[in-house]
């Protein structure tokens, strides 16, 4: 993997201020011994402490910022500074502080530093004796170190005794044994490290694993030469599973792959020489997650690699003492450094050493210098920190912190450099509300230029943050109208569109005629077109990029009636689609398609609102769709689609100039029902919609009364038949009646209006079951519309043939009036009125000449029946044939024309006249005979009374009347004759039981002759008054009644 040098890249780099130093105590004793002690002899480490022991009992204790030193003697010294390790002013995070030291090793520390990123475990190496065989690796845990070494300066102590959690043997063997040069520690899966120490020998010693459990793997890489500086990067950082090394020696940089985490590596590791050029110790720094993480410092420049090999480099040119990275940053200490642009550092400290050090801050993505100077004193290290670094010198501790992000970006934007600005504010993580509101800031600043596209691309991007109206307002001019269009365009893709945007969004396509972007705005996604989003998924996506009705209403208001039509259809509005189709486009067969295509509910409430204008245009075919829809003719519609065009029912073509892909492109084939389960529409729901066809109405009825394929009636059949009967019997009855005669089942041999009617209505109601229409109803149509045969068809059934008989007289049919009143005495519901009742009607239509023929046979029949069965006097008879033939004199001869005195003759009644007479005669002769012997009876009767009352009884009887026994004393005798032992009659008796229901009877006749001249006298007196209610309630204050 060895590569040439590259040469650096000379790039124009503009200083500007984004860091600051401040200066904290000014002088910082280290206390380490002598004072002229070199600083190639001190390692330092930070990290921040949890709150200390000895801290307050608040619950808001800040913690303390622990930076540790080491020496060549092993003691290491913390130095504890109060207060927050991001504090605003290096004396707030460097002068108040104190230190405590304990004895790391007995011989020497070379090396000390905390794990990354947590800093959780203080490491360090050293020897205990002058032998390198002896080098040992220590570790502590940092917040227990903390605490404890807090509460021991609370003591004013400032030395103690820190046991370490674990002690390592460096060198597992004597070939690999050398003077430490350099240590990296990450961390990585739970409490696992990754330690690498560079040796003065050449080898890279690994050590890896749980370190505090004495769990770990030993390694080792083999440089040709002293290693000057090494780096790890933790398995699993930046997406790649594996752990990496970098190394570099005074003449080379390599790198080597670790393998995943708790891994058991090869004893040695192969080495990758990644370029041929090494680098001075310090030199070496990674910044994981970047594409190349891997940086060294060279006196021509900063160059930087990968595992892949090496990458860009930076044109820096003079003596490098150290290099880190944090994020984008790099920081360079060194010479003043030349770089394309001028020189890096020149400000001048307040007092300048002989050998001052400069400090050089590059932030790499965004190709600036963010800080520049030159160091007062012997610089001795730099401590990453959580804003920036803290840089110590022989002069004291300074905090090198980064201004904040607006800070930063009100620089940018006073330069104009807003693109630099974004990608910075971007690498910063800045909220997306920062972002637009320099976006905005930016756009403001091109709009001011006049750079109207500019402007509205970065307005576009602030959708969602800025409020719509303060871009709208800009652009509302006619020259910006596209641009107007392109924000306007973003609203709706981001969803944030109001009905207003959409109003305004189609209005400009109009007035631009723009019909491509016009098409595509309303278009539906490919991709979701395309994919297996159920049909009602799709439908709440597209409704959810803008809204709908808005839409649909510009769209119709400047003529693009296919448009609007294809977006309420792709939304699945189909009451708006239609009302385009049919009141904009009149293209009735599209319409009449997509409701094929709809599922039933849907296609039902359409027609609702909409079937009066298909109707009118396209009968045939929408009753077609009716009927399918209440399941006639084989019931559920097709689920394979729309139908054909063979399919559909034409009652002419579409209307010129409709484009085909409006009218059909919609979201896609429907099923026709909306679950397992055919659920037929109501056809009640429908008739307000036929209600001006009456040809239509009378096919729809008729078709929907035949049964369908799964053997049911609709629901609401009685409506129906209601209906259908209406149209046989109105003014349409021709149009109802040819269509609706081939289409009723067992009918199609009526003639006429009429007779189809009655089949309806024979049909509707079978004998012995009940009406499936309201009787009622039906029978005031009839007699409404003058319909006699379903009148009397309904009464009979009715069983009201008082009614019936009432038709005939007005009919003047004289031998129907005649078999009804047969019928109705035969059934039991006859009375002898209703026979007087016959004869007045028949005289009365014997008035009409025409007639008189039919109605005295009528009335000779009627005589016969009444005389054989005895139904009425012969007086009543003549008297209510009289009342007839008066009422038709009256009427002038029944309106029949024709002489004769217009009625009946004496000879129709003679014969009936001359027999009821000889009857009377022989009755009276038979009355005069019984009257006769009454009189005889009563004669008889007076002379035994006389007797009895005059002449003495002499009872002979010998034996008991009622038993038969020889009567004995004591014994009863009566008047009548009759004697009875007295043990033979009861106690009481007065009467003689043989004689006395005789005697009853006669009292009782007696008294029933004295009531009825009670009654005669009572009817007397209610008819003579002027108040009858009141002689009735004093006949039942009496009792009499």
């Amino acid at each position: 993997m060895s590569t040439s040098a590259q040469a650096p890249v000379s790039m124009t780099w503009r200083k500007l201020p984004f860091m600051t130093m401040t200066v904290g105590s000014p002088s910082l004793n280290l206390g380490l011994g002598e004072s002229n002690q070199s600083s190639s002899s001190i390692s330092f480490s930070s990290a921040a402490s949890a709150p200390s022991s000895s801290s307050s009992s608040s619950s808001s204790a800040s913690s303390s910022d622990v930076m540790f030193y080491a020496s060549d003697s092993g003691l290491v010294r913390a130095q504890m500074h109060a207060g927050d390790s991001d504090a605003s002013s290096a004396s707030d995070a460097c002068g108040a502080s104190s230190s405590v030291s304990f004895m790391a090793f007995d011989n020497s520390c070379s090396h000390i530093c905390t794990s990354q990123p947590s800093n959780k475990w203080l490491v360090a190496a050293g020897r205990n004796d002058d032998n390198n065989a002896h080098s040992a690796l220590k570790i502590w845990e940092v917040d227990r170190a903390a605490s404890a070494l807090s509460a021991v300066a609370s003591t004013a102590e400032t030395t103690t005794t820190m046991q370490a959690v674990r002690s390592i043997k460096i060198f597992a063997s004597k070939a690999h044994e050398g003077a430490v040069t350099c240590l990296s520690v990450v961390e990585e899966e739970k409490a696992s490290l990754l330690v690498a120490l560079g040796c003065s020998s050449g080898a890279v010693v690994i050590i890896r694993g749980d370190l505090a459990r004495n769990r770990f793997h030993r390694s080792v890489c083999l440089a040709p030469e002293p290693v000057t500086c090494v780096c790890v990067r933790a398995a699993g950082v930046a997406g790649d599973a594996s752990a990496a090394l970098y190394l570099a020696t005074a003449n080379r940089i390599a790198a080597a792959s670790l393998g995943p985490a708790n891994t058991a590596p090869a004893s040695e590791v192969p080495l990758a020489t990644l370029d041929d050029h090494g680098a001075a110790p310090n030199c070496l720094a990674i910044q994981p997650g970047t594409p190349h993480e891997c940086a060294l410092a060279r006196d021509e420049g900063v160059f930087f690699y990968s595992m892949d090999g090496r990458g860009p480099c930076l044109a820096a040119e003079g003596e490098k003492r150290l290099l880190t990275r944090r994020g984008s940053l790099a920081l360079i200490v060194g010479d003043q450094l030349a770089v394309p642009g001028g020189i890096a550092a020149s400000s001048t400290p307040a007092s300048v050493s002989s050998t001052p050090a400069a400090i050089t801050v590059f932030d790499l993505s965004a190709k600036l210098i963010a800080y520049s100077g030159v160091l007062e004193g012997d610089f001795k290290h730099v401590l990453a920190t959580s804003r920036g670094w803290l840089v110590v010198t022989s002069s004291g501790c300074f905090r090198l912190a980064e201004r904040p992000l607006s800070d930063k970006l009100a620089v940018l934007e006073r330069k104009n450099m807003h693109v630099v600005g974004l990608n910075i504010a971007t690498a910063a993580g800045a909220t997306a509300s920062e972002l637009s509101a320099f976006r905005r800031r930016w756009a403001d600043h091109l709009y001011g230029k006049q750079d109207y596209e500019g402007a509205m691309a970065q307005y576009m991007c602030t959708v969602g943050h800025l409020e719509p109206s303060y871009v709208i307002r800009r652009y509302l001019d006619s020259s910006r109208t596209r641009h107007l269009a392109a924000y306007l365009e973003a609203l709706h893709q981001a969803s944030l569109a109001a009905p207003d945007h959409t109003t305004l969004l189609l209005n400009v396509y109009t007035k631009l005629r723009d019909l491509e972007k016009l098409d595509a705005f309303v278009a539906e996604d490919a991709q979701i077109a395309a994919s297996a989003l159920p049909l009602d998924e799709r439908q709440e996506i597209y409704r959810g990029r803008f809204d709908v009705g808005t839409a649909v209403r510009v769209c119709r208001a400047a003529g693009y009636f296919e448009h609007a039509a294809r977006v309420a259809g792709l939304a699945g509005e189909a009451g708006w689609k239609l009302e385009v189709l049919l009141d904009d486009l009149k293209a009735y067969d599209e319409a009449l398609s997509y409701l094929h295509s709809l599922p039933r509910s849907a296609s039902q409430s359409a027609l609702m609102s909409h079937g009066k204008s298909l109707v009118t245009a396209r009968p045939e075919a929408t009753v077609a769709l009716l009927e399918r829809l209440c399941g006639a003719e084989g019931g559920a519609m097709s689920s394979s689609g729309p139908w054909s065009a063979a399919e559909l029912p034409s009652d002419g073509d579409a209307a010129p100039g409709i484009a085909p892909s409006f009218a059909t492109d919609d979201m896609g084939t429907m099923d026709a029902n909306d679950g397992d389960a055919v659920v037929y529409a109501e056809p009640s729901a429908f008739l307000p919609i036929l209600v001006d066809a009456p040809a239509a109405l009378a096919r729809f009825c008729s078709t929907l009364l035949r049964p369908r394929e799964d053997g049911g009636m609709p629901a609401d059949e009685a409506v129906l038949r209601h209906t259908l009967l209406e149209l046989l019997l109105g003014p349409s009855a021709a149009a109802a009646f040819d269509a609706a005669r081939n289409r009723m089942g067992g009918s199609s041999s009526a003639k006429n209006a009429h007779a189809l009617a009655l089949a309806l209505l024979r049909d509707g109601w079978p004998q012995s079951e009940e009406p499936r229409f309201d009787a009622p109803r039906a029978v005031t149509l009839c007699r409404l519309r003058a319909f006699r045969d379903g009148a009397l068809f309904l009464y009979e059934r009715l069983g009201l043939l008082r009614e019936a008989l009432e038709l005939h007289v007005e009919a003047g049919d004289a031998d129907a009036l005649v078999a009804s009143v047969e019928r109705l005495v035969r059934l039991g519901s006859g009375s002898m009125q209703l026979w007087e009742e016959v004869l007045e009607h028949l005289a009365r239509m014997a008035g009409n000449i025409e007639r008189r023929e039919t109605v005295e046979h009528a009335v000779r029949e009627v005589l016969v029946r009444i005389e054989r069965a005895e139904l009425l006097p012969p007086l009543v008879v003549l008297q209510a044939l009289s009342r007839g033939a008066a009422a038709c004199d009256d009427n002038g001869g029944g309106g029949g024309g024709g002489g004769g005195g217009g009625g009946l003759t004496l000879d129709v009644v003679r014969d009936y006249a001359c027999r009821a007479l000889e009857r009377e005669a022989r009755l009276a002769a038979d009355d005069e005979a019984a009257a006769q012997q009454l009189l005889e009876e009563a004669e008889s009767a007076r002379v035994e009374l006389e007797s009895l009352r005059n002449e003495a009884r002499v009872f002979q009887a010998a034996r008991c009347s009622l038993t038969g026994q020889p009567l004995e004393l004591p014994s009863v005798h009566f008047l009548c004759g009759h004697s009875f032992n007295a043990r033979a009659l009861g106690d009481g008796e007065t009467e003689c039981p043989l004689c006395a229901p005789a005697s009853r009877a006669a009292r009782e006749a007696r008294a029933g002759l004295s009531g009825s001249s009670q009654q005669d006298k009572f009817f007397q007196q209610l008819q003579a008054a002027s108040d009858g209610f009141a002689v009735v309630a004093e006949q039942f204050a009496r009792a009499l009644l």
